[in-house]
């Protein structure tokens, strides 16, 4: 059970990825704050989930968290393979978490556009 850090890499004024790596078993990545991001995208790379679930969450006050959905209203929740979805919800934090599994290794990016200046 560890705490990962998101590394936020700027690819320009508009554009920013935030990726948590080597999230094993019953970790929690750190919140990023990112009201000011309209448009955003999870990406699941998956060496391992063991067994795992992983969770994308939000939060208002970087307290209470619920899971987010994709557009269609299905819950970011994946428990096998490489993923990617967009965020339903324009939450002002982001964070990602697993649960059970043994050897779980995953990598998750999250991308996030400004849609204005």
């Amino acid at each position: 059970m560890a705490t990962i850090t998101a590394t936020p890499t700027d690819i320009g004024s508009r554009h920013c990825l935030f990726t948590w790596t080597s999230m094993g078993n019953a970790d929690t990545g750190t919140a990023v704050e990112i009201p000011w991001y309209s448009d955003r995208t999870i990406q699941v790379v998956a060496t391992a989930y063991g067994g795992a679930t992983l969770v994308i969450s939000g939060s208002l006050d970087n307290s209470n968290w619920v899971t987010l959905a994709d557009p269609q209203g299905n819950a970011l929740s994946f428990t096998s393979g490489a993923k990617m979805e967009t965020l339903l919800e324009n939450t002002r934090y982001i964070r990602c978490s697993t649960s059970g599994g043994t050897g779980t290794d995953l990598t998750v990016m999250l991308y996030a556009l400004k849609k204005f200046l």
